[in-house]
């Protein structure tokens, strides 16, 4: 075909320049939407893969979930008939504790008032300590006191050992003086 312009063939034909332009834009938006067909495909397929994942995945947890169920249901069955057969023994039981919770108050009450002695024992504690202290220091004074005491009386002792000493040596000197020795 001829690119020339038919009214001035001097000059290219504007509509065939422009109709290879749109050809060319064509050629290029074909390919693009093909290299788009491709992207989308893939990403289609990815999708497809995942999704495929997940529901195996699901399927997995459903059968997991279902496993949980029946043992749950079995577990109660169990328990239902465990209640059954030991409602007896449940009784007794609970009769026992009534008994035992009545035998341990009195017993509770004894705790606390030894708890309430014990706290005042550590009371009196607080306060007789410190006068023990004091006690030791009184008997010390007290020793003190009765050995000063004491020295007067000793005083005397010897005073009167030594007149009983002069008087006895005069009785002898006189009984010698009068046998004439």
């Amino acid at each position: 075909m001829d690119e020339k312009c038919t009214l001035n063939p001097e000059r290219d034909c504007p509509g065939i320049v422009r109709a290879n332009e749109v050809s060319n834009d064509m050629k290029m938006l074909s390919k693009e939407l093909s290299d788009f067909r491709q992207s989308v495909a893939n990403t289609h397929e990815r999708f497809g893969s995942r999704i495929g994942k997940l529901e195996t995945r699901e399927e997995v947890r459903e059968e997991q979930y279902k496993q949980i169920k029946e043992r749950l249901l079995n577990i109660t069955n169990d328990f239902s008939e465990f209640q059954k057969d030991h409602k007896e023994s449940i009784t007794e039981l609970k009769r026992g504790n009534r008994e035992i919770l009545d035998i341990l108050s009195p017993i509770k009450h004894k705790v606390e008032s030894l708890t309430r002695l014990d706290s005042e024992v550590d009371e009196v504690k607080d306060i007789v300590f410190p006068l023990v202290h004091k006690v030791d220091v009184i008997e010390k004074l007290s020793g003190e006191v009765d050995e000063i005491k004491e020295k007067p009386a000793k005083r005397w002792d010897e005073m009167v050992g030594q007149i009983i000493a002069i008087v006895v040596a005069a009785l002898i000197g006189v009984v010698i003086a009068r046998i004439g020795l």
